[in-house]
């Protein structure tokens, strides 16, 4: 009876995968603006060019993420009657395009992309690229949370000058998810442990008793093991933090030369590969991407998952059972030496290229876009993926005083926090271009390397990237 009611169980997807969205694009101009002119109403805010502002957009998980956008472009457009052209990108392409910018590709007068921050913003920020937005952050510094300025500062390696290159929209870290039914079908009869081993121990046991119940198709652990997934990278940095590895200090300096480090590397790596090893991670593992774990998890083929966003809890806000009964999220473990875990916050930021011929322009919209209204705009049409990072918008009832359960453990995972590594040292960024933690992992988990070797050959690699970025 157990397994025909889980093959009863049923959830909303936000989508059966990342969208590979047919690129979309419009130019807002015509007749609005034509009225306003006739009218003699604000002017035209000045360019060189004569093209339109152009924006390049990441097109998300729903439609409500574009219709934000599109609604604040519409908005500002009446204001500034200014001519824009929108183009929405899935994810994966706008990162590559953002980097083959920086190689002397095209690329727009304003850039926003989902993974952008860690991935592109500090190779694109090293070489010139991007525009100083300090005029704009300035009158808004005091509003920010701490350490959000930090995250988009990054140093310009032709002038030696370290500025404010992106402006913060939201932000996201890694949330681990479970299914309350399933568990209470495992009768463990315990709370989700607070300790980092038993912690894990508690997804595996639960497992071989939902076995034994009749769940023969549910996996304990819904981790990636590839290295297509950017998840992958940003996971294993929580078993890197839980295990003391800690591979760039505080003052950015890269610590693979200490001798007790490789050790830990090594002990992090065989923590995340033994949970496949021993038949407790989806086979496919190896090869899923970004929403493979998503995927799984929703379909109940695992018990619990980390995500990097809430996109998970955000794609059941219809079902108000799943949302609050079904689906719980819940707080990191403890690492290894008892403290507790901190989150790893990553910004999703907005960037002007230096050489834009319609920088003022640029720098008005952007100036619009940040007010606490529009950024709420843009928050809900994410439906709940990311979080605020200004405190005026932390402080409104819909985030203050929200009795969300999702939200409340995320509220309270942010109170122990880090700096991302590639803030603490922007040569990390390759690092996680190159996939080079999940190139370890799936070679430990499906090729069976030696996990020493894997982490010797990480490190070596890590090393050669240091090395390369500030030559």
């Amino acid at each position: 009876m157990q397994a025909a009611s889980h093959a009863a169980r049923s959830v909303h997807f936000f989508h059966t995968a990342p969208p590979l969205m047919k690129r979309r694009s419009f130019l807002i101009t015509g007749t609005t603006s034509a009225l306003l002119a006739a009218c003699g109403r604000t002017s035209m805010i000045g360019g060189s060019s004569n093209r339109p502002l152009e924006i390049w957009w990441t097109e998300g998980y729903y439609p409500e993420e574009a219709d934000a956008i599109e609604l604040i472009v519409n908005r500002w457009k009446e204001q500034s009657r200014a001519d824009v052209k929108l183009s929405f990108f899935n994810e994966t392409e706008i990162v590559a395009r953002a980097i083959a910018a920086g190689r002397g590709g095209p690329h727009p007068d304003i850039l926003y992309g989902y993974g952008l921050s860690s991935m592109a913003l500090p190779q694109l920020a090293r070489q010139g690229l991007l525009a100083d937005q300090s005029r704009i952050v300035d009158p808004l510094e005091a509003d920010f949370l701490p350490g959000v300025l930090r995250s988009v500062t990054y140093r310009n390696q032709r002038t030696n000058q370290s500025s404010v290159v992106g402006m913060p929209i939201s932000m996201q870290f890694a949330n681990i998810h479970y299914w309350e039914d399933l568990l209470a079908e495992a009768q463990m009869g315990v709370g989700i442990p607070g300790d980092w081993e038993a912690f894990w121990s508690l997804w595996s046991e639960a497992q071989g008793r939902l076995r034994r119940r009749g769940f023969a198709d549910v996996y304990g652990i819904g981790l990636p093991m590839s290295p297509l997934a950017n998840d992958t990278t940003e996971i294993f940095e929580y078993f890197l933090q839980a295990h003391g590895a800690n591979l760039v200090d505080a003052s950015g300096k890269l610590m693979i030369d200490d001798l007790g480090l490789h050790k830990k590397v090594v002990s992090a790596l065989s923590d995340y590969t033994d949970q496949y090893r021993d038949g407790f991670v989806p086979p496919e593992a190896v090869d899923w991407s970004d929403a493979d774990n998503n995927i799984s998890f929703l379909s109940s083929l695992s018990l619990m998952t980390a995500n990097p966003t809430l996109s998970i809890p955000g794609s059941q806000m219809s079902d108000e059972l799943t949302y609050v009964k079904r689906l719980k999220s819940t707080a990191w473990p403890k690492t290894l030496s008892g403290r507790p875990m901190n989150a790893i916050p990553r910004m999703n930021s907005v960037v002007i290229f230096a050489d834009s011929p319609r920088y003022r322009e640029a720098e008005s919209f952007i100036s619009y876009l940040v007010r606490p209204a529009n950024v709420a705009t843009l928050l809900k049409g994410a439906s709940g993926r990311f979080l605020p990072v200004l405190k005026s918008l932390w402080n409104q009832s819909d985030w203050a005083g929200s009795d969300d359960p999702h939200l409340r453990v995320a509220r309270e995972s942010l109170r122990h926090t880090q700096l991302p590594l590639n803030v603490l040292n922007p040569a990390y960024s390759e690092v996680m271009n190159q996939m080079i933690w999940g190139k370890a992992i799936q070679a430990v988990a499906e090729k069976r390397l030696p996990v020493a070797q894997a982490a010797d050959d990480a490190m070596k690699a890590i090393g050669v990237i240091f090395q390369k970025w500030w030559q």
